[in-house]
């Protein structure tokens, strides 16, 4: 059963440089992996008009989420839970995780014809190992997530505003040499050590905002914190600015 509530996410990315769109929910980290259910189940579901680089087109959206809904609607109901799916090379995949050997009925489908596949799985390597975003797609998310929460309270993107950005360094002589890479492109507004000898850096930018523009920033301060010194960044935020 699950005990979370869901925050499914796409992210796009390759498989053996093949286009592959992952929709994830997110918060099943925090309870993976399940003792209670260790089996994987994977039903493969094959496009009726793939795009040329066998991503799903547009139109044919409707027909693939009606077919998910039916499927995920009886698995969850006998036990089994939804973590996410991926397209790619003309084909949709979805996971479930399941108590071993549960098998919920076949649903119909039509017009797709459901393959269907198992394993035990009790790590859930497939959650955590191939559907869960890489550290860039993990940032991505993020700005969406801080964009889109912006929004909804109002925020006029195209406004300047202050940026406020953390990352966090393992000791004295990264945090230094950190912050100034960082100092070429952002004020440095504090670097200080935390009780436990980690370091911290509180930077800021100003600029409008937009997926592109935070893109493009994250990009380097990732390259900086997270490449060359072995760092973490903390993220971004920042005050809405409605333009009133």
């Amino acid at each position: 059963m699950r005990t979370w509530t869901p925050d499914w996410q796409p992210y796009a990315t390759k498989m053996d440089q093949t286009p592959m769109v992952v929709t994830i929910d997110m918060a099943a980290a925090e309870a993976a992996p399940m003792e209670s259910h260790p089996e994987l189940l994977l039903v493969r579901l094959q496009l009726q008009r793939p795009r040329p680089d066998g991503l799903r087109a547009a139109d044919e959206m409707d027909a693939l989420g009606s077919a998910e809904d039916r499927l995920v609607e009886p698995f969850e109901a006998a036990g089994a839970i939804y973590v996410g799916r991926y397209t790619a090379g003309g084909f949709v995949v979805h996971a479930f995780y399941a108590p071993k050997g549960l098998r919920p009925p076949p649903p119909d489908l039509a017009p797709y014809v459901p393959g269907f596949a198992s394993k035990l799985e009790p790590d859930w390597g497939f959650y955590s190992q191939f559907l869960y975003p890489d550290r860039w797609n993990l940032q991505l998310i993020h700005n969406r997530k801080v964009l889109t929460t912006l929004a909804a309270q109002g925020d006029d993107h195209e406004a300047e505003r202050v940026i406020d950005h953390y990352a966090w360094l393992p000791g004295e002589p990264a945090a230094r040499a950190a912050a100034e890479r960082l100092g070429e492109r952002f004020t440095i507004v504090e670097t200080r050590a935390d009780e436990d000898g980690d370091w911290m850096i509180h930077f800021t930018s100003e600029h409008a905002l937009s997926d592109e523009i935070m893109a493009e920033e994250c990009a380097a301060i990732l390259e900086v914190v997270e490449a060359e010194h072995d760092g973490s960044y903390d993220g971004w935020g920042c005050p809405v600015v409605t333009g009133e």
